[in-house]
């Protein structure tokens, strides 16, 4: 019990203390008030709290110029300010404030610009090829061909300036499409017999080539794009083209995606692209490609 009485007694004490020592509001003129001491070191430059007479907050006062033990000071718009009430030191909780933004720096990736990133995206694609003239002149045929196929591939990022970044692939696309059975109109390689179903099978390897414009600073950043890829052909089997034209070729791209940022250095990249190929005469194709993948940022 006496324990408590002491600790009831010094608190009181303390209280009374700041209490008698406080910096009070002399006169109000407008915003303007004039502060004396009291004990209480005044310093040009300092806020202090308003705190009336109930002990509650009414608003901040900033010290403008301080000549021996009083002050002239300037209260903020919303504050209120009358003779007879007290200051009390304004004390920031910066080490809280601190240990916060260094959480927060964990977790958002607007705190660290990352400028490249390495990383793999997987995808599928459904294309579509339509080819003419096969057969022997004059009896031509023609063959409406669609499939899908996978592609696995390496990716690199680099952020040009704003929100412009470079992002280029290498790896591997692979194409299958067929038309339907019922139309036999193909031949296998060297035959001159147009009965065969058509088949295009290509694997071909490919370097990408892209710009984007990446839109925010958030964890969710979309973007639109385009440029071209690059196709060397590693690998066939056909019945509708002939063996021998198929060669390198390249895509024109137009694409749009998002970039999902899980912290500061680890992201996935989603894609959806439209590639065509510059039509020849006598075959058009193009695919939709969708990619998803994983990439550290450096």
């Amino acid at each position: 019990m006496k324990f408590i009485s002491l600790i009831f007694v010094l608190t009181l004490s303390f209280g009374l203390s700041e209490t008698l020592h406080a910096a009070s509001i002399a006169k109000v003129k407008g915003r303007k008030v004039l502060i004396k001491a009291e004990g209480t070191e005044l310093e040009a430059g300092k806020v202090f709290f308003i705190i009336s007479e109930s002990g509650k907050k009414r608003g901040l006062v900033k010290i403008k110029k301080v000549k021996g033990s009083k002050a002239i000071g300037v209260i903020s718009k919303k504050s209120r300010a009358k003779k007879g009430w007290t200051l009390r030191k304004r004390v920031r909780k910066v080490a809280k404030r601190r240990k916060r933004m260094r959480k927060d720096d964990e977790y958002d990736p607007r705190s660290k610009m990352k400028n490249m990133a390495i990383g793999a995206v997987l995808g599928m694609n459904m294309g579509n090829m339509s080819v003419e003239q096969i057969g022997i002149s004059p009896n031509y045929n023609t063959s409406d061909l669609s499939g899908s196929g996978f592609s696995a591939k390496v990716l690199a990022d680099y952020r040009l300036f704003g929100g412009l970044w470079f992002r280029g692939m290498f790896g591997m696309e692979m194409l299958t499409l067929e038309d339907d059975p019922a139309n036999a109109v193909c031949s296998e390689s060297d035959s001159n017999v147009f009965d065969k179903p058509c088949v295009v099978e290509i694997n071909y390897l490919t370097l990408d080539l892209h710009a984007r414009y990446v839109f925010g600073m958030s964890t969710f950043r979309p973007w639109v794009g385009g440029g071209i890829d690059l196709l060397l052909p590693i690998s066939n089997t056909t019945t509708a083209l002939n063996e021998d034209k198929i060669q390198i070729a390249n895509t024109f791209v137009g694409a749009f995606g998002a970039d999902i940022h899980f912290s500061p250095t680890l992201m996935a990249p989603i894609q959806v692209e439209y590639n065509f190929f510059p039509p020849a005469d006598t075959v058009s194709a193009n695919f939709i490609a969708i990619r998803l993948g994983l990439a550290y940022k450096f």
